[in-house]
This record gives structure tokens, sequence and C-alpha cells, in this order.
């Protein structure tokens, strides 16, 4: 996937929950020093993620690494509720 898409639901996804950059690059783990800068990189695609990463950032914007890759649309379904359909279709089966 292009970072740059990755970037741009970021983005989206970062101000339609009212959050900052700062704010963003807190709940993540950046450094107080250049935490805006940092999430600017990744909102523009400069700055790749790794994996650890990218679920924080899912999971601090409250939706799922599969929406921010692009590979659902709904920003409201996060990780765990993936998990949990996923559980229960085991135990359907």
């Amino acid at each position: 996937m292009e970072s740059k898409i990755l970037g741009e639901r970021i983005r989206e996804r970062r101000r339609k929950q009212k959050m900052s950059m700062d704010e963003l690059g807190a709940a993540i783990g950046f450094d107080s020093n250049g935490r805006k800068t940092a999430v600017h990189y990744i909102e523009v695609g400069t700055n790749r993620l790794r994996i650890e990463r990218l679920h924080a950032v899912a999971a601090a914007l409250q939706t799922s690494i599969y929406y921010l890759l692009g590979i659902i649309d709904d920003d409201s379904i996060t990780d765990d509720d993936i998990v949990m359909l996923i559980n229960n279709r085991s135990l359907d089966e």
C-alpha cells in the first residue's frame, strides 16, 4: 500500500476524532520534541510505520488497521471488533 494513502486515512480519522497531531503523537509514543512533525511526516507519506506503531495509531484513533490500510471502508470498526467477529465465526463452524 502506498504510504500516502495510509497517511490520508490517518489524517482524515484524526480530524474526525478532533485530535491534534501532538495528541496523536503522544498517544502513539513519540517524544514531546517533534511529535507534531513526526505525525505530519506520517500523514504526508514521507515516513513509514512499523506494524507496532500502526496498531498504536489505530487504537488511538479508535479504528482498525484494516481501515487505515484501505482494506475496509468502515472507520468505526476497531481491531477488537474484527477479532471478536473472527472468534465468533470460528465458534459457529
